[in-house]
């Protein structure tokens, strides 16, 4: 065949493609849209009330692309613009500790402080790269719990450090992430915690790193790194080797810290069987007798 002839098949194969993931794209926010559009129509004063707590929710990043407003709103952030007005008053009840969106570790409460620390101490002792390892196999991203919202995993007493009972500390875990693997940006449900990940083992190197919004951590710069989820995030290792970091979730600083958890309680019992949902990205084991790692598709990037 004359490589005239060749390239033209190969122009018009591509264009075909491009215009049928452009359709695909298309059809995608139609249908994600038509809930809007009706609920406009009959529930005019509820879709406004969440479109007003939505758009004050999402001009909290920093980050305020086209893309990003899509996102929240036709894509995987719906779930966190529906939680918005409870955000929202979540915000309320942490002032006067206003949400900065990224946080160091001075910038915590110092009671704070000595929890993470002593967990960051519990590491070494743990040997958690090499537990992680055991469970990869030819996994890309594992997620391994040992505490979710307060409840201790089966598989907690191979930890003792993370089977005590924390003042603040709610949820803890291990992500493992192969080298050349990357999340899609997407927004975490719930503000009434803070992501704490502490990354752990042989240092990255290379281009191994998660963006907040318009912040940057290199994890070689910095292994700590403190944020609110419910802003857009997104993960990224460009390294050849495994990256560790420690999961964890804090209960956000506030005045009122035994509603707070009173309130997250509640989230865990109406959530407990359904938790899953928010890991779909990972391949994730929940306890010791979950010999083989459950495998949930990933999260649509279709905006």
């Amino acid at each position: 065949m004359p490589p005239e002839v060749l390239s033209l098949i190969i122009f018009r194969h591509n264009r075909s493609d491009a215009v049928n993931m452009k359709k695909l794209k298309l059809i995608t926010v139609a249908k994600r849209g038509l809930p809007l559009v009706l609920a406009i129509y009959f529930l005019p004063w509820i879709t406004l009330f969440y479109i007003i707590c939505g758009l004050l929710d999402v001009i909290r990043n920093s980050d305020r692309s086209p893309n990003t407003f899509a996102r929240y709103f036709f894509g995987n952030g719906v779930l966190t613009w529906m939680l918005s007005p409870m955000n929202l008053l979540f915000d309320l009840l942490s002032f006067p500790y206003w949400n900065k969106g990224v946080y160091r570790l001075n910038e915590l409460p110092l009671e704070y402080q000595q929890e993470l620390n002593d967990l960051a101490n519990a590491i070494n002792e743990a040997d958690l790269c090499k537990r992680a390892n055991a469970q990869m196999k030819d996994h890309k991203r594992l997620m391994l719990f040992y505490k979710w919202y307060g409840v201790n995993s089966e598989m907690i007493d191979d930890v003792p450090a993370f089977c005590q009972t924390f003042k603040f500390i709610r949820t803890i875990g291990v992500s493992a992430f192969r080298g050349h693997e990357s999340t899609s940006r997407h927004f975490g449900p719930l503000r009434l915690t803070y992501r704490v990940l502490l990354n752990f083992g042989p240092v990255p190197q290379g281009a191994s790193y998660i963006e907040v919004g318009r912040h940057t951590n290199y994890w070689r710069d910095c292994r700590l790194f403190i944020f609110d989820d419910t802003l857009i995030h997104q993960s990224f290792n460009q390294a050849d080797s495994i990256r560790y970091c420690l999961f964890v979730d804090i209960l956000r600083p506030s005045p009122w810290p035994n509603l707070m958890d009173c309130i997250l309680r509640f989230i865990r019992f109406c959530l407990s069987n359904y938790n899953s949902v928010f890991y779909r990205n990972w391949d994730v084991v929940w306890n010791q007798a979950a010999k083989e790692v459950s495998e949930h598709s990933k999260l649509d990037d279709d905006i």
